[in-house]
């Protein structure tokens, strides 16, 4: 069984809140909005299920006989992260900089730690929460401690560096897909991400009885999925879960990919998506390709308005005996 590690340190995430030189310091990096994106609550079952139809070779999921490829246009739309900036490697030491000692001697009130840093000992509150999500993109198993890299990131982000998070975030889960798929490894640092991938790209894996707000155009994906599998959902709520009779019900469906899962969203000015120094917002780039789709379909329905047949084929939906078992 994986083991899924996500955030352990909501109390300090939510004095957070009220601190405005740390809010500052996230969205003067680009990481405020995946900062904002609850912690989910973890359900290793479902995670599996996604990891166990990862292909090495061909570094993609095949789900149903589809071939479906995680891009970093699904981690853009998913968590919110910025798509250009500096490059970035996760993995791997990061050359240069200070030593561990000198970090500890200028960053930290305790330095008694063998290797690493205990975040917890960062003294100034803008870096330790920086720290924190850094650790956490970096899918790391130890969440409570930082290497060497890790708080030379954090120390970049709160310095206002803006890295190409999506990028650098796709290679590191791709590497731990691969590693946990070869059995080198059982921890996986990226589940609230892969499990939101999923259940945006394949529809089906969706029970029917799950409710699930659509979000704002400027709000990252993964907050809609997180809202129904909170790890520590507001009392009285239910907690969702996916029971075994679920995944024996997937057995035997046809599952289709949904194409245009961010249609809608656009990132465009948002002033928590800080751009690098000497960028602006345009016309070009990511968000082409939804234009494209929309006057698409527009022609499409003034060529096929005649033909009833071609839209009963789009709007057909699986009859009752197909939909998902209950929680």
């Amino acid at each position: 069984m994986l083991d899924w590690h996500e955030g352990e340190h909501e109390d300090v995430d939510s004095t957070t809140l009220n601190h405005q030189p740390t809010i500052d310091t996230l969205r003067a990096c680009g990481i405020y909005k995946y900062w904002l994106i609850p912690i989910m609550r973890a359900q290793v079952p479902f995670l599996e299920w996604p990891v166990e139809r990862w292909n090495i070779q061909d570094q993609c999921f095949y789900i149903g006989g589809h071939q479906l490829e995680i891009e970093a246009s699904n981690i853009y739309f998913l968590t919110g992260f910025p798509n250009r900036g500096e490059h970035l490697s996760l993995f791997g030491t990061r050359p240069g900089g200070q030593s561990l000692a000198s970090l500890r001697l200028e960053w930290c009130n305790n330095q008694n730690q063998e290797k690493g840093i205990e975040i917890k000992f960062i003294s100034r509150p803008e870096l330790m929460v920086t720290e924190f999500t850094v650790t956490r993109l970096c899918g790391a198993a130890a969440l409570h401690m930082a290497t060497g890299s890790q708080i030379r990131m954090a120390i970049d982000c709160y310095r206002g560096t803006i890295f190409n998070w999506c990028d650098a975030v796709l290679a590191n889960l791709k590497g731990q897909l691969t590693r946990v798929k070869n059995g080198q490894s059982k921890t996986f640092g990226y589940g609230a991400l892969v499990v939101s991938f999923a259940l945006e790209r394949v529809p089906m894996l969706i029970p029917h009885q799950l409710t699930v707000g659509v979000g704002a155009p400027r709000e990252p994906k993964m907050m809609r999925w997180v809202a129904v599998m909170a790890r520590h959902p507001d009392e009285g709520e239910k907690v969702v879960c996916f029971p075994e009779i679920y995944f024996d019900w997937l057995e035997n469906q046809v599952f289709a990919i949904q194409d245009f899962p961010y249609a809608g969203m656009d990132f465009r000015g948002d002033p928590d998506m800080v751009l690098p120094q000497g960028e602006q917002w345009d016309d070009r780039g990511i968000f082409t390709f939804h234009s494209c789709f929309y006057l698409n379909f527009f022609f499409l329905n003034i060529i096929f308005k005649t033909d009833s047949n071609f839209f009963l084929k789009c709007t057909h939906r699986p009859t009752a005996s197909s939909q998902s078992p209950g929680f």
